[in-house]
């Protein structure tokens, strides 16, 4: 089968599994806002459901509009990155369906906490929103952001003992109570548990290996744009371990 045949097939195959597995969880997702007792440990779970769909859905995208141009292999780096952030994405809910209560909400508090604290390194990116819209308010833009961060994450910042500057980002820290978690240590936490070992195992061998889409390497072309018959994996089977995985996880829910 020449190689233009074989990158059609894939494409193909892998448009069809998708748009099923977006359908179904779009489905799933729509019954599940009905849903009155919802638990934060099963809206967690849920709302990684949530994003693998999202992502899945614009995979489909790119696979018919690769379908749409004969099969090029030139949008396998923007697909491989998004299963990536898809596999990403099941591995942290099923570690989560592992959870007890009380340890959802010390993961949700530190992954709010983690959030808080990056909103100080988008200040620049504030004002480049708002600098054309309200011109000569150049030196009042920080106070602004800073008050932005104070009105809704107050709960979750301390002052700086130093701060002596009470109108800028600087003034402030995140009094943070928990200890980030690496998706190492939660692909650990999937393998040492007898049911999700192998599952766990698939997934992050499929995390790895896209992980090469996003780290640069000249080596890497031979993966992002080769034709499907000479790189490393399958595509079909990976998107195949992800429906697997999600699976699990709305069992659990």
């Amino acid at each position: 089968m020449a190689d233009k045949e074989r990158n059609m097939k894939t494409w193909k195959a892998m448009g069809k599994a998708i748009a099923q597995l977006c359908y179904d969880l779009r489905g799933t997702l729509l019954a599940y806002c009905k849903v009155e007792d919802k638990q934060k440990r099963d809206l967690l779970m849920m709302d990684f459901v949530r994003r693998i769909e999202c992502n899945m859905f614009a995979v489909l995208v790119l696979t018919r509009n690769a379908v749409n141009r004969g099969g090029t292999t030139y949008l396998k780096l923007p697909v491989g990155l998004l299963i990536r952030t898809c596999l990403s994405d099941c591995i942290m809910g099923l570690y989560v369906s592992l959870l007890s209560r009380d340890d959802v909400e010390q993961l949700s508090q530190t992954l709010t906490e983690e959030y808080v604290a990056s909103l100080f390194s988008r200040a620049e990116v504030y004002k480049d929103k708002v600098w054309d819209i309200i011109p000569g308010y150049e030196d009042q833009l920080d106070g602004w952001y800073t008050m932005q961060i104070e009105d809704h994450f107050i709960e979750y910042l301390k002052l700086k003992p130093d701060a002596t500057n009470f109108y800028e980002c600087s003034m402030w820290e995140v009094d943070k109570t928990g200890k980030h978690i690496t998706l190492q240590k939660m692909v650990e936490a999937l393998l040492n548990n007898g049911e999700l070992k192998k599952i766990g195992e698939r997934l992050y061998s499929y995390y790895k290996y896209f992980s090469q889409y996003e780290h640069f390497s000249e080596a890497s072309h031979g993966d992002t744009l080769v034709d499907f018959g000479l790189d490393n994996v399958s595509f079909e089977k990976a998107i195949e371990a992800l429906k697997n995985g999600i699976e699990i996880i709305l069992k659990k829910v």
